[in-house]
């Protein structure tokens, strides 16, 4: 059974202010689309043993005039579930997710306001 336990990095570009480039809706939309895949990694990725603490790296920053934020994480096969999941959950968001060649790496994309 999975424990759950999930040690978090987080990275923020440098200069990297969302409330000059996106709606307030819009970061309440970036913000949950983040907590439900992290929520969905911690919670349907594989199994961990009893006392096993699993990571998940989260960067943010810009991308062609886009927000992103990127997650590398462990055991994250590039047809999980948990991807599958993620993606049917921003369907109807302006976000989009991106699978990155590494098969380690994935990320959302958010077109920002011009």
């Amino acid at each position: 059974m999975n424990s759950g336990s999930l040690r978090l990095e987080v990275h923020v570009e440098d200069q990297l202010q969302l409330g000059t480039v996106m709606s307030p809706e819009d970061g309440e939309s970036l913000a949950s689309a983040v907590r439900d895949t992290v929520q969905a990694y911690q919670y349907g990725v594989g199994r961990s043993s009893w006392g096993e603490v699993r990571s998940l790296s989260l960067y943010f920053g810009m991308d062609q005039g886009d927000v992103i934020v990127r997650f590398e994480g462990s055991d994250l096969p590039a047809d999980s579930e948990m991807l599958m999941q993620v993606r049917a959950k921003l369907e109807n968001r302006s976000l989009r997710m991106e699978q990155l060649p590494s098969g380690q790496i994935f990320q959302i994309r958010m077109p920002c306001q011009t």
